[in-house]
């Protein structure tokens, strides 16, 4: 018996959940028992074929590759292996060499399920990914050193052809970011008002530092991240209440939903389900989006946004809920929202709202979502400049802060409705109103984006009062080292717009020097030397700058991260 047939012999229900997900598995399981094999050997691997694709079987069974255009391991090649199981004499293990499974007779017998595998890839493996990786930091340090102006049409579709490579080797999360570039990219070449040079730059930086990981470590098969989204079950029942709902535009256009997770204990109490489509394959925009029916409810999930659910079978991942079919849903009644459940979690204290926000490292929606209760609204107008609807906030010690909303020509009505509130919380200061928003900390000062506004909860018991003897810290200095961090920041940026020849030595090195920021100060420093003397030499310095850049703004990300908390607060305090 050769070395794919004892593969395939000794791969059991767990070997082929691991190797895709249990869906695919059961899918596959289903399909496979109504199916006849028709296989051909060829050397060490078996060619399969079956519904109209054509499956290679290799070793190791995670090497295996089918023609459909499904990322990853597909439902075929999983099915194609039950097939070839099923035709094989059953594989006891008991002749196991060294070339299937590389480990002694007593490490084999001992089983521990509960911890976590590291699985180390190959040598050969590895070389591929660092230099997959080495060639995307390189694409990146072109753009950085001929600026975004010198942008070519061209220049999105090496980002493309990058996460092609990464996606053939498995790089999972690489590919990831290198669409996103791609696509930011291509904003920018089409002149998009949506592009952003500062969030360009800040996200190539971030995924720079996330490659150099690769070329540096050993690397393993977590540390490239999954290509799909791993949902769990959910154990009980989980009763939600509706809290509301975001249109999305652009290249994915839909519905997402929010829900509260009724029950208290439970450390995630939000949840959501996302009903997107990609639009950039469709020729025309559609007049009116498709409802969406799911959990086995009997009308569109829009329809029941009134009503709280109780899931059976709920599929989790990290707060977002799976469509699963074998998901059930009944609804339980009018969903009551002035609940002690949805009160607990109201902030009334902007002060330690920003503490929550500054302490949550979560990128996730779902841990980024905050009920906020306001005294009352200062201010509400549309900033013409950079077209934002924004409200002016304050709590009960009169710290005030912004919630904002981006303009684009696909959110109009969306921002329409924020001017009637914010003219309606102007003129019914009587009114308790709570938001429902995302809360992040930009540029030293705490903002909201608003999801839904109600005005129909009663305030929380915990709202805070003015103190005479206020003992607050002055955090007046964290404003003047924050505002030395974002200089050096937009100065990057300016690069990264313009090219590594706009760089000019000036005395905002000393600058930073005089602000006690030594440290940002010397990677600053470096920086601007390479690039000058750069125009004096026809060598290649431009992974060298970029390599440069990329430390200093690495250093500006630990210092705004370690400022922020005091900025916002200290940016509360309401200007007299």
């Amino acid at each position: 018996m050769d070395v794919i047939d004892k593969q395939l012999g000794i791969a059991n229900e767990q070997t082929l959940i691991e190797l895709s997900n249990k869906g695919i598995y059961k899918r596959a399981l289903k399909e496979f028992k109504n199916m006849t094999l028709s296989a051909e050997k060829i050397h060490e691997c078996y060619i399969v074929k079956l519904d109209g694709e054509t499956c290679t079987i290799k070793s190791p069974l995670d090497e295996s590759q089918c023609t459909c255009v499904s990322r990853g391991m597909c439902r075929h090649i999983i099915t194609a292996i039950l097939l070839l199981k099923a035709q094989l004499p059953q594989y006891d293990g008991e002749d196991i060499t060294p070339e299937v499974i590389n480990s002694e007779p007593e490490q084999a017998e001992i089983e521990l399920p509960d911890q976590p595998e590291i699985n180390p890839l190959s040598q050969d493996t590895q070389k591929k990914i660092k230099g997959c990786a080495e060639q995307c930091i390189k694409i990146m340090s072109g753009i950085f050193t001929r600026g975004l102006v010198r942008a070519e049409e061209s220049d999105p579709d090496n980002f493309e052809l990058a996460a092609v490579s990464c996606h053939a080797l498995k790089m999972a999360e690489a590919e990831r970011q290198m669409r996103e570039l791609g696509s930011r990219l291509k904003d920018c070449v089409s002149r998009r008002a949506s592009f952003s040079p500062q969030v360009f730059t800040h996200k190539m930086f971030e995924y720079a530092d996330s490659m150099n990981k690769l070329i540096k470590a050993d690397i393993t098969e977590e540390m490239l991240g999954t290509f799909r989204r791993e949902y769990t079950d959910y154990e009980g029942t989980l009763q939600l209440s509706p809290i509301g709902t975001r249109n999305v535009s652009g290249e994915y256009t839909g519905c997402i939903y929010y829900f509260l997770n009724k029950d208290r204990t439970s450390p995630q109490r939000f949840f959501t389900y996302s009903d997107l489509r990609p639009t950039f394959y469709e020729r025309k925009s559609r007049r009116f989006a498709e409802s969406t029916t799911v959990w086995d409810l009997d009308s569109s999930l829009n329809s029941y946004m009134c009503t709280e659910l109780k899931l059976e079978n709920a599929k989790v991942s990290m707060g977002h809920l799976s469509s699963s079919s074998k998901t059930n849903a009944i609804g339980a009644g009018h969903a009551q929202l002035n609940c002690f459940a949805l009160r607990e979690l109201i902030v009334s204290d902007f002060k330690e709202l920003a503490e929550k926000i500054s302490a949550n490292k979560s990128d996730e929606e779902t841990d980024r979502l905050y009920f906020v209760h306001p005294k009352e609204c200062v201010a509400s107008y549309f900033d013409k400049h950079t077209q934002q609807q924004i409200f002016i906030i304050k709590d009960g010690c009169d710290r005030q802060i912004s919630v904002t909303a981006k303009y684009t020509a696909e959110n109009r009505e969306f921002i329409s409705t924020l001017e009637t509130i914010g003219g309606k919380m102007l003129k019914e200061k009587h009114k308790n109103y709570v938001l429902l928003a995302q809360g992040y900390i930009d540029h030293g000062r705490l903002t909201l984006f608003p999801i839904e506004v109600y005005d129909f909860i009663d305030p929380p018991d915990n709202v805070p009062v003015p103190v005479e003897n206020d003992t607050d810290q002055d955090y007046g200095m964290c404003n003047e080292l924050l505002d030395a961090t974002e200089e050096t920041d937009k100065r990057i940026v300016t690069v990264m717009e313009c090219g590594v020849n706009s760089v000019i030595t000036d005395e905002h090195v000393q600058s930073i020097r005089q602000c006690g920021l030594e440290e940002l100060a010397k990677r600053y420093e470096c920086f601007t030397k390479l690039c000058e003397n750069a125009r004096h030499t026809t060598a290649d310095k431009s992974l060298d700058i970029f390599t440069a850049a990329g430390n200093t703004m690495r250093y500006i990300r630990l210092c705004t991260q370690k400022l922020a908390l005091f900025s916002a607060i200290n940016n509360m305090e309401e200007k007299k």
